[in-house]
């Protein structure tokens, strides 16, 4: 008797989650709209909703380093059918602010990783960055913002250099400040800037890696140069709410991995040295833990 109803329970289990998804899917985008995030988040909608056959709503909800779009979710009811577009600053923002809110949120797939580059104007060479370095000389390094993963990650560089970090509000302002030479390095992924790299306005000098990156060969890994610390990389992520249903989970992760998998326009950032990687939920989850372990390890010790 206990086999037969534990079958039937299996059974009505697969035929509730067979159902799945029952209602539209909505996509919660912590950055405004029109950004790179946005144009990503749009080729994820309109290929989900040809493979899952239900609306897919992309919700930008930007504001105060994710608080925003996670007290959206928070305060809600969980409906098992909301995913958010995360990377590394949605762990360092909370480590800084002391919320720690992504305890509260797992990840469905990590899909995509980017190393880190510090990069120069015109005329900037990996020998002059040598130098300032052995000479313990004073240079200001631009991120994209303040207690984001790429402030953390030049901040826990340890080399005789004097790293002045300077945040800036996304990559376009600084960009223009490093080309301008108001700003003598920045650092970012340096995603879609391959024509000012070709023209030689951005000189990509050092990368957050024990390699040479296969896109920015010229480029040195940070040891190279000097300097001391651990690889990282920016990793981007959808997540949902820790009590989403594990079927659900799994679904969505097997619809994300299909739409990397088979997206020509996501398949093509491999040419800016973008790196797919397409993790299951179990992989996601434990690369996940590792990267919060080593942002947490490296905030209390600071």
């Amino acid at each position: 008797m206990k086999k037969l109803i534990a079958i039937s329970l299996l059974m009505f289990s697969s035929m509730v989650m067979a159902a799945w998804p029952t209602k539209p899917i909505t996509l919660i985008l912590p950055w405004s709209a029109g950004g790179w995030g946005d144009k990503i988040s749009r080729e994820f909608q309109r290929d989900l909703e040809r493979d899952l056959g239900v609306p897919v709503v992309v919700k930008p909800m930007p504001g105060a380093a994710f608080v925003v779009a996670i007290n959206h979710i928070l305060n809600e009811a969980n409906d098992n059918h909301t995913f958010m577009f995360v990377n590394n600053d949605f762990i360092t923002s909370q480590i800084v602010l002391g919320t720690r809110q992504y305890v509260k949120f797992t990840p469905v797939s990590i899909w995509m990783s980017q190393h880190y580059f510090i990069y120069g104007g015109k005329g900037a060479t990996v020998e002059k960055l040598k130098q300032q370095i052995a000479n313990g000389e004073t240079v200001s390094i631009g991120n994209i913002g303040a207690n984001g993963s790429q402030d953390l990650w030049s901040k826990s560089l340890k080399t005789t250099l004097k790293i002045n970090s300077v945040p800036y509000k996304g990559s376009a302002p600084l960009k223009v400040d490093v080309l301008g030479g108001h700003t003598e390095y920045g650092i970012s992924t340096l995603t879609g800037e391959q024509q000012l790299i070709d023209e030689g306005r951005i000189v990509p000098l050092v990368v957050s890696s024990t390699s040479r990156h296969p896109l920015h060969k010229n480029a040195v890994p940070f040891q190279e140069v000097g300097f001391q610390g651990k690889a990282d990389e920016m990793l981007s992520a959808w997540a949902a709410r820790s009590d989403t249903d594990p079927e659900a989970i799994k679904a969505m992760n097997a619809a994300f991995q299909k739409v990397v998998k088979n997206n020509p326009q996501l398949q093509s950032m491999k040419a800016d040295g973008v790196n797919l990687i397409n993790l299951s939920v179990d992989n996601s989850a434990n690369l996940w833990n590792r990267l919060i372990q080593n942002y947490e390890t490296y905030t209390i010790k600071k």
